[in-house]
């Protein structure tokens, strides 16, 4: 089972959970990356419509992704809400996670190799990688082209990182990457949503490259999404740099409020 360095999820994160018991009140669930702590999504907070029966909505050994509303940690308590997780984000997690078993294991498959156990895999490299990148999987995906650049980064010990990109480069397909960004924008012009449109059709066209690609996609007001495709990670983020100087040089002159937040899942 994929874990989680940390004790407990932060408040605001999205989390896989397996549904281990509905009543008329909610559901309890376990989180499935936090060694099944126990959790509680109330009957308020599992559709955003009437929920009339619960079980047409959840039932027994159900995987659902929930949002962490709030933690008691002293009492083990752990309030959730599925309602609060959109289509969009359930998505996500899901592919997230789908990420992380793969890249357990290609830990496991490394350890064996070494002879040492899955616990010592993720705490001398699984924590490193989801300390560095969040997505364990991502060093690995990366490690295809870069060798042992990826590995050294996220600072895993020498003994590990020639087994690692062996067995990276032996069981990954190189194919091309994509890096995301998520950029919170908005202008205070009266034709302010016609102005960022246009700055990301400039900033679209920055990238020429045969075998990069760039879409923009609205998520919800005012945050937008943009995601890069290249062959490689050091040219899609070559991109998106490029990509975040033409919007940020835009928004100067459309008096605009403008944060970015590069994803690692």
């Amino acid at each position: 089972m994929v874990r989680r360095k940390n004790e407990w999820p932060d408040i605001g994160e999205l989390v896989l959970c397996t549904t281990s018991k509905v009543i008329q009140q909610g559901a309890f669930v376990n989180l499935d990356e936090y060694n099944n702590k126990e959790g509680f999504v109330h009957l308020s907070e599992i559709a955003s419509k009437w929920v009339k029966n619960i079980r047409n909505f959840v039932k027994e050994n159900q995987k659902v992704v929930a949002r962490v509303l709030r933690l008691n940690t002293k009492n083990n308590q752990i309030d959730l809400s599925i309602k609060r997780a959109s289509s969009f984000d359930k998505k996500n997690k899901l592919q997230f996670s789908k990420r992380e078993q793969k890249a357990e294991k290609l830990m496991e498959l490394a350890a064996k190799k070494l002879n040492k156990d899955l616990d010592v895999a993720y705490n001398e490299v699984g924590f490193k990688l989801q300390d560095y990148y969040d997505d364990m999987y991502l060093g690995f995906e990366r490690s295809v082209s870069e060798g042992k650049v990826p590995f050294e980064n996220a600072g895993i010990s020498s003994d590990w990182i020639d087994t690692l990109v062996s067995i990276s480069q032996a069981t990954i397909e190189k194919t091309a990457v994509t890096v995301k960004e998520d950029i919170e924008l908005t202008c205070l012009e009266n034709d302010g949503l016609l102005r960022i449109k246009e700055i990301f059709s400039e900033a679209k066209n920055v990238i020429q490259e045969n075998g990069s690609s760039v879409n923009i996609y609205f998520i919800g007001s005012p945050k937008y999404r943009v995601e890069v495709t290249s062959k490689d990670y050091k040219t899609a983020e070559k991109h998106m740099e490029s990509i975040n100087t033409v919007i940020s040089k835009n928004m100067k002159k459309n008096k605009g409020n403008l944060s970015f937040k590069r994803l690692k899942k």
